[in-house]
């Protein structure tokens, strides 16, 4: 490992390359520095749009920050990509998005389960409608993967499975229905299903009031 000496000015980073000059007219290609740092590969799975990509997230441990540029990523020597890595700072993760993802078949679907009573709300009627999600994560691949999926649920949430946690809520104004942000972190066995679900009440217009 060749660590390297920089310096903040403002909002600028300045490597230092020690001891290295070049006469007039002349052209060189250096290192800067290198660093193993460590590397974290899982598919990321955007249940909102319905894709899925394959992603490295990098961990910066090399004491100085890593500013923007192309990364060429190599596995087993070959080339797998050139993602765009963005500013990342010493001792913080940036996740570099690859290409969509195969051998991993994924389904989301939604349906009503029960609805309550109408409720006059100045002129609108509404009605609270619980809904059950489930998504299906399916893995072709000859070994394990470990699979995050990030989805919005519009409502009150009442009860998910396989550890999902709410990262975020944001309180619409006008809307009865908070939005939450969610996030599962499934880990499944090659050649395995897993059936991840979800139950939750939103509030839905269904009629105008007379």
């Amino acid at each position: 490992m060749y660590p390297a000496a920089s310096d903040e000015s403002g909002e600028l980073q300045y490597y230092v390359k020690r001891g290295f000059s070049l006469r007039s007219g002349e052209r060189a290609m250096t290192v800067i520095f290198e660093a193993n740092v460590p590397v974290h590969p899982f598919f990321d799975w955007n249940a909102d749009r319905g894709d899925m990509h394959y992603v490295l997230r990098v961990s910066n441990t090399t004491g100085s920050p890593l500013t923007s540029a192309p990364v060429f990523v190599l596995d087993d020597g070959r080339p797998v990509g050139q993602p765009v890595m963005g500013y990342t700072a010493k001792g913080d993760n940036t996740e570099l998005r690859m290409t969509r993802a195969i051998g991993i078949k994924v389904e989301a679907r939604e349906v009503e389960v029960e609805r309550g009573e109408r409720v006059v709300q100045g002129e609108v009627v509404q009605t609270s409608i619980t809904l059950r999600g489930t998504m299906t994560i399916e893995n072709f691949r000859d070994k394990p993967a470990e699979v995050r999926i990030r989805k919005t649920i519009s409502g009150r949430i009442l009860e998910m499975s396989h550890g999902g946690a709410v990262k975020n809520t944001v309180v619409n104004a006008g809307s009865p229905n908070p939005s939450n942000q969610v996030e599962w972190t499934i880990n499944i066995p090659a050649g395995q299903k897993v059936v991840v679900e979800y139950r939750y009440v939103s509030v839905a217009v269904t009629g105008r009031a007379r």
